[in-house]
C-alpha cells in the first residue's frame, strides 16, 4: 500500500565558522544521570553515555564540560544505572559513580567533590589497599557511594566499605554469603544507620550462598551486618530476577520495581509499608503490555504517587495509589513517547527531574503537577549503535533506532530532520537509515502502539531530499537491519525480521516484499560488493556469501568463526577484489586467491573497548583503512589494508573530551571523512591530505529546524523555526503555478527560535508551497490547505 504524506520540516541553512557545535532544538542530547542543588541553579550533569560530565551553576544557561577535573581520563562511560547524589541543599558534596575508559586506571571509579564539583577525589584507591583477599574485588553495576557528616559508605559489590574518618580507613563487610550482583542502593537520611542495597536474585548462582540470594539486602547498623529482606522467590514462580530500582516513599513505604512486566507474570511494583519487613505485589492496571521499566520514583508530598519509565519509547507513567493503577504522565512532558534514561528527586526540596532519550532534561517544582524543560549542554545530534552513519551519492543519513534520524543533500554539512511519520501520544517511533543513491532517500520505520505493543513496519521514500514523503506499509511488524544491494535490475532491499532463518526482498524500493529462506541459523547481515553476508549464528561458525540475492550461499572457511560471532556486529569492506573483516579487535583479509590471511590488531588495548566501526578511503593519491570506538580518544589508520595500525590523533570542535567515534564513514563522493561522536557529527574534507599531520582537526555538521502545525490545515497553520545564528530571513508562499500569495518574513533575526503565522482564509484548499531563503540556500517544502 501507497500513502502520500506531505511534511513540511524545513532547515534553515546557516554557516558556522567558530569551529563549535549548535545546538538542535529537535533531538536535545541525551542525558544520563543528574544531581541538583536544592534550588536547581546547580546541576551536575552526564551526556549521551561518553559524553562527557558537565556542570551549570546557573540552572543549565551555561555549562562547562568537567571531565579533566577527576581524573587523567577523560572518557567516562555513565551507565543510567549509576546515580549522582548531591549529599545536602547547597550541592557542595556531590558524588559520581562512572566507569572510565582508559587504559592506566581502574575502569570503575567513584569521584566525590566537597565544593561543588570544582575538585574531586576518589575513595577507589584508597579502599584497596584495606580489601581483604578473602573477597572478591569486584566493581561494576550499581556501586552506591555515600557520605554523611559522620561516615562515608561506598559499596564494590561482593564488600560493603565503612569509613569514620572521611575516607582515610576503611572496613570492609563481605557480602558474599548474600548477594549476586549488585545494581545499586540507597540510604535513609533520618535514620542514617539504614542502608539498602538491591540487585540480582537467584538460587544456583556464583558466588556460592544459601539456595537464594540477592534481591534486596538491608543493614540497620551502619552497615556491619546484613539480611535478605525481600523473599521474591516465594511471590513469583521465577527462579532468577533482579530488582532495578528502590525507592523511598512518604512515612515507611518502600517500593522495589522488579524487573520487567513484558517477561514476568506480575507487577512491576513491590510495596512495604513497615521499612522492608514486609512486602506484596501491587497491580499494573492501566499499564501498557510489554512496557519495559528500569527507574522509579516516589513523590512523599502526594503520598501514593509513584512516577516510572524504561528504556523502551513507552514515556512516562503514573500512580496516585502506591502502584494499583496507572495513567500516561504527561502536564508539559513531551507527548510522543520516548524513554525515560533516569529520574531523580532533590530529597531538600522536592524537585523532580525526568532525563528524557533525546527530549533533555524536565522538571517539576510542583512534586510533579506541572513540568518544564531544562537548558541542556549546547551539542549537536547524538546517535549511538551500530552503523548510525549512512553515505551514499544523494547525501548523508545520521542517527539510528529512535528518531529523529538527520540528513544532509549533496554536499551541505548542515542537516535537517526526517519527519516524525506516524508518531503521537500513543504510538512511538524508531528509525534506521537504508540508503541515499540519488535524488531516493529510503528510511525503515517501525511505528508502534503503547497500548497494545502491536507494530507495523514501514517504508520511507523522499524522492526530491525531503520535500515530500510516501509510505510504503509492509507486512512485517518488525523489521530490521534493511540495507541497500545495488544489482545490474535496480536497487533491491534487504531486511529480516524476528526470527534468523528467513530473508526479506523488495525489488520495487519497499512497496512489495518476498521471503527467502536462509538455509542456517544466522545474524549480523551486511553488503558488500553487490554481494549479501551473514554470519551463521551455529557451530561451525562461518561467514556466508551471497552473490544472487539470495537464491545460493557459499560458506568462505573464515577461520575465527567463534570470535567474530561472539563480538560486535562487523561492517565487511571490500576494495577490489578483496574484502576486509573485523574479528573481534584483529584485521582479516579475503584475497583474491580466495585465501584468508590474519592480519594486525586494530587497537592494543581491546578489553577497553566497545563499538568499533570502520571504513575505506581511497583516492588517487591515498587508500588506507580507518577505524572508530566509542570508548576511544583516537581514530586507528592502517596504510597497508590492515596489517598495522596506528592511531592518529584528532581535534572535534568545541575541544570536548570523550570518545572519537561512534561511527566512522568515508563519502567518497565529496572525499569527506565523517565521524559520529556523543557531542554530534563531525567532518574533515579531503582526508588523504591530511595524512602525516599530528592533528586531524575536524569541523562541526550543524541543525536547525522548522515546523508547522497543523499540516494539512484549515485557515491557518503555525510555523516555527530556529536560527543557529543571526541572518536575512525570507520565508514565502507560492501556489502550483509558481505565484507568490505570501510572503511570511522578510528581514534580519537574531539567532533562536521564531514563529510566524501563515493566515490561508483567502486562499482556496489546495497544495502550496513554503519556500524559505536565508545565506544564499534555498528550501521548499509543500504546504496542504483544506477547507
Amino acid at each position: 500500500m501507497r500513502i502520500q504524506f506531505i511534511s513540511i520540516v524545513l532547515l534553515m541553512v546557516c554557516s558556522v565558522s567558530n569551529g563549535e557545535w549548535q545546538s538542535v532544538i529537535e533531538g536535545s542530547p541525551t542525558p544520563m544521570s543528574i544531581a541538583t542543588d536544592s534550588l536547581g541553579n546547580r546541576i551536575l550533569l552526564s551526556i549521551n553515555g561518553n559524553g562527557g560530565i558537565w556542570l551549570t551553576n546557573d540552572g543549565g544557561q551555561s555549562w562547562e564540560q568537567i571531565n579533566e577535573r577527576l581524573a587523567e581520563a577523560t572518557i567516562f562511560r555513565i551507565n543510567s544505572r549509576r546515580d549522582f547524589l548531591s549529599m545536602d541543599s547547597a550541592a557542595d558534596t556531590l558524588i559520581i559513580n562512572t566507569v572510565m575508559h582508559d587504559t592506566e586506571l581502574h575502569p570503575t571509579s567513584e569521584f566525590h567533590s566537597y565544593d561543588g564539583g570544582i575538585t574531586w577525589d576518589s575513595f577507589t584507591y584508597v579502599v584497596n589497599e584495606f580489601w581483604p583477599d578473602s573477597i572478591d574485588n569486584i566493581s561494576f553495576g550499581g556501586d552506591p557511594t555515600f557520605i554523611l557528616p559522620d561516615r562515608a559508605y561506598y559499596n564494590r559489590q561482593s564488600g560493603f566499605c565503612i569509613s569514620h574518618d572521611n575516607g582515610e580507613t576503611w572496613e570492609v563487610i563481605d557480602l558474599n554469603p548474600l548477594e549476586c550482583g549488585l545494581r545499586g542502593g540507597l540510604f535513609s537520611r533520618v535514620h542514617p544507620d539504614t542502608v539498602y542495597l538491591y540487585g540480582s536474585w537467584g538460587s544456583d548462582v556464583w558466588p556460592p550462598g544459601p539456595d537464594t540470594v540477592g534481591g534486596v539486602l538491608a543493614s540497620y547498623d551502619g552497615g556491619y551486618n546484613w539480611q535478605r529482606i525481600l523473599p521474591i522467590e516465594d511471590m513469583t514462580d521465577d527462579e532468577v530476577g533482579g530488582i532495578e530500582d528502590l525507592i523511598m516513599g512518604a512515612g515507611n513505604n518502600l517500593y522495589a520495581l522488579a524487573g520487567s512486566a513484558s517477561s514476568n507474570p506480575y507487577p512491576p511494583i513491590l510495596r512495604s509499608e513497615d521499612r522492608g519487613q514486609t512486602w506484596a505485589w501491587t497491580d499494573d492496571r492501566g499499564l501498557p503490555e510489554g512496557i519495559n521499566l528500569y527507574r522509579v520514583r516516589a513523590v512523599p508530598e502526594h503520598p501514593g504517587r509513584l512516577i516510572i519509565g524504561g528504556a523502551l519509547d513507552y514515556g512516562v507513567w503514573e500512580s496516585d495509589d502506591h502502584g494499583e493503577s496507572w495513567h500516561r504522565l504527561l502536564r508539559g512532558l513531551p507527548e510522543i513517547p520516548t524513554a525515560v534514561m533516569n529520574m531523580y528527586r532533590n530529597p531538600y526540596s522536592g524537585h523532580l527531574y525526568i532525563l528524557l532519550q533525546h527530549y533533555g532534561i524536565y522538571k517539576s517544582i510542583d512534586h510533579g503537577d506541572t513540568w518544564q524543560p531544562v537548558p541542556t549542554p549546547q551539542l549537536g545530534c547524538f546517535s549511538r549503535g551500530w552503523n548510525t552513519l549512512t553515505v551514499g551519492e544523494g547525501g548523508v543519513i545520521q542517527g539510528g533506532l529512535r528518531p529523529p534520524l538527520y540528513y544532509a543533500s549533496d554536499d551541505a554539512t548542515v542537516f535537517q530532520p526526517v519527519p516524525w511519520i506516524g508518531a503521537d501520544v500513543d504510538h512511538a517511533l524508531s528509525t534506521y537509515s537504508i540508503c541515499y543513491p540519488p535524488d531516493t532517500l529510503l528510511i525503515n520505520s517501525r511505528v508502534t502502539d503503547i497500548s497494545t505493543n502491536t507494530s507495523i513496519s514501514n517504508i520511507l521514500m523522499s524522492d526530491n531530499d525531503g520535500v515530500s514523503w510516501t509510505v510504503n506499509e509492509t507486512p512485517l511488524t518488525y523489521l530490521q537491519e534493511v540495507f541497500d544491494v545495488e544489482t545490474d535490475s535496480g536497487l533491491v532491499l534487504v531486511g529480516r525480521e524476528n526470527n534468523n532463518d528467513v530473508l526479506w526482498y523488495s525489488f520495487d524500493l519497499g512497496e512489495t516484499w518476498e521471503e527467502r529462506d536462509v538455509p542456517f541459523p544466522f545474524f549480523n547481515q551486511c553488503e558488500a560488493n553487490g554481494s549479501i553476508f551473514l554470519l551463521n549464528s551455529n557451530s561451525p561458525y562461518d561467514l556466508y556469501r551471497s552473490s544472487d540475492i539470495g537464491i545460493t550461499w557459499e560458506p568462505l572457511g573464515f577461520p575465527d568463526g567463534y570470535n567474530i560471532i561472539t563480538g560486535f556486529p562487523t561492517t565487511i569492506l571490500s576494495l577490489d577484489d578483496a574484502l576486509y573483516v573485523r574479528s573481534s579487535n584483529r584485521c582479516w583479509a579475503l584475497d583474491e586467491a580466495g585465501v584468508w590471511q590474519e592480519r594486525g590488531e586494530i587497537w592494543d588495548y581491546f578489553f577497553r573497548l566497545g563499538i568499533i566501526n570502520w571504513d575505506i578511503v581511497s583516492t588517487p593519491a591515498d587508500t588506507f583503512i580507518i577505524a572508530a570506538s566509542d570508548y576511544s580518544h583516537y581514530l586507528s589508520i592502517s596504510h597497508d589494508m590492515g596489517w598495522t595500525w596506528e592511531e592518529q590523533e584528532v581535534v572535534l570542535p568545541g575541544d570536548y573530551h570523550g570518545e572519537v567515534g561512534i561511527d566512522v564513514a568515508y563519502d567518497p563522493w565529496r572525499d569527506r571523512l565523517w565521524v559520529d561522536t556523543s557531542f554530534g557529527l563531525a567532518y574533515l574534507d579531503d582526508p588523504t591530505t591530511a595524512v602525516g599531520e599530528d592533528v586531524w582537526v575536524f569541523q562541526p555538521a550543524t541543525y536547525a529546524t522548522l515546523s508547522a502545525y497543523p499540516n494539512p490545515f484549515n485557515a491557518a497553520t503555525t510555523v516555527r523555526y530556529s536560527l543557529t545564528q543571526p541572518g536575512e530571513v525570507r520565508v514565502t508562499v507560492f501556489d502550483l503555478l509558481g505565484r507568490e500569495v505570501a510572503v511570511l518574513h522578510d528581514r534580519m533575526v537574531t539567532a533562536g527560535e521564531h514563529e510566524l503565522l501563515f493566515d490561508a482564509s483567502d486562499l482556496s484548499s489546495g497544495t502550496y508551497f513554503l519556500k524559505l531563503n536565508s545565506n544564499d540556500q534555498t528550501l521548499t517544502r509543500k504546504l496542504t490547505l483544506v477547507k
